[in-house]
């Protein structure tokens, strides 16, 4: 028998400049309610999330957002993300043009295998 629990998959995290997987849907289905970004630097900086593989890389053929860009202080919702099922294996991965400038937080379901 599955079980579904609501829960933070991404505790709060700054994101690097450089690709890194946020979350891994270890053994469960995850479903995405709600991803927000918020800068917390005076100048505007971009973010982009991909959903990869099992076994996969972020390419362009897995990336949701691109170089999103959100503006000083600004907080984004991203809401083409909310509804995306990971598969088992399947990663949530991110990056941002300015090292801890983003603060990334991710909720959803995971359904047990």
């Amino acid at each position: 028998m599955s079980s579904v629990v609501a829960k933070r998959l991404v505790s709060p995290v700054q994101l690097g400049i450089s690709i890194s997987t946020l979350y891994t849907a270890t053994n469960v289905r995850a479903t995405l309610d709600k991803v927000t970004g918020t800068n917390t630097t005076g100048g505007a900086v971009t973010a982009t999330l991909h959903i990869v593989p099992a076994a996969g890389s972020a390419s362009a053929t897995n990336m949701i957002i691109q170089a999103r860009s959100i503006g000083a202080g600004s907080t984004e919702a991203f809401p083409e993300m909310v509804g995306h099922v990971l598969e088992p294996g399947e990663t949530l991965q991110a990056l941002a043009s300015a090292a801890a400038s983003i603060g990334v937080r991710v909720s959803g379901r995971e359904v047990s295998q």
